[in-house]
């Protein structure tokens, strides 16, 4: 009646007879909507009203806005987090009991950005407030040092961090591992590890030894190899699928196909799940001795796993 006395239509399309409407929600968010506890969190009825106005339904709560800046941080988007940071950080009543959370995730956002000078920024301003940085801080900044192979930097502050009280890691030493990987600096992730193993670390996780591996592939260093493999077995780590990948590509520059089907057969037997990559790490050692029918039967057998070539693998065929 109120449309039809302004001569206007309703924008909705008819239903037809019969047919039945869809719910835009999608699902029953009934037990989603505890009143309850919106009545203890905010207990003042006009508060409660205006959350259920129309034109008050995007006000973010605190966590709504927490859970956005930790979003953006894991996706390196630093300005989105430091725009939610500082609606945060205007409430002086919350700059104590969330500021080293606010500080750690501007640290992580930073990180993830590739910005490791700005996470570091971060660190030192964090150094003269009441919450200082714990070992999530610290290695989270090491991990953004860490991925453009600055072990300088990793090793200064894990140095800082001793100073500071807090001991480094597993997390924190594989840190400095990746970042000799990354700066291919053999001598410095050897060392790097035997650091690990000496402050107790050294069984507590395979990626370390991965790092490794990955550079003696890269050297054709296959006696290193084969040696870092029984150390890891007498430390009872099981192998991953990555770390036969390596195996097999340390076969593979050595030009030595059987011992790459043999790591194949290995890990099938473990239960661990064949990738393109271990098909292609066979065909590659059967490249690199010019054996174009080995090359040839391995495709045949990679796709009746399910697997189809790409262009690196024809050209290996081609080479």
């Amino acid at each position: 009646e109120f449309l039809a006395e302004l001569n206007l239509k309703v924008a909705v399309a008819a239903v037809s007879e019969g047919a039945i409407g869809v719910d835009p929600q999608g699902k029953d968010m009934r037990a989603q909507v505890s009143l309850f506890k919106e009545v203890r969190s905010s207990p003042a009825r006009k508060y409660l009203y205006e959350r259920g106005m129309p034109d008050q339904q995007m006000r973010l709560t605190l966590k709504d806005r927490m859970v956005i800046m930790a979003q953006a941080a894991e996706f390196g988007d630093w300005p989105v987090a430091r725009r939610m940071m500082v609606t945060i950080w205007r409430k002086k009543v919350m700059r104590l009991p969330m500021g080293r959370i606010l500080f750690n995730l501007m640290v992580k956002a930073h990180a993830q950005a590739g910005r490791p000078k700005a996470a570091e920024s971060w660190v030192v301003d964090m150094l003269d407030r009441v919450f200082q940085p714990d070992i999530i801080t610290f290695n989270t900044l090491l991990g953004g040092w860490a991925k453009s192979g600055n072990h300088h930097k990793v090793k200064y502050w894990m140095g800082r961090m001793r100073g500071r009280g807090v001991q480094p890691d597993a997390i924190g030493y594989g840190i400095l591992i990746n970042a000799h990987a990354q700066a291919d600096d053999l001598p410095g992730a050897e060392a790097a590890l035997a650091e690990m193993q000496e402050s107790g670390f050294g069984s507590v996780g395979i990626e370390p030894y991965n790092s490794l591996l990955k550079l003696y592939a890269s050297r054709g260093l296959d006696d290193r190899a084969y040696k870092m493999l029984k150390q890891m077995k007498g430390l009872g780590m099981e192998p991953s699928a990555k770390t036969y990948l390596l195996l097999m590509q340390v076969a593979a520059d050595s030009k030595d196909p059987i011992s790459a089907v043999s790591w194949m057969e290995k890990m099938e037997k473990k239960g661990k799940e064949l990738s393109q990559d271990h098909f292609h790490a066979v065909m590659t050692a059967h490249a690199k001795r010019g054996d174009v029918a080995g090359v040839q039967a391995w495709m045949q057998v990679m796709q009746d796993k399910g697997f189809g070539p790409d262009a690196e693998i024809f050209n290996s065929w081609l080479t």
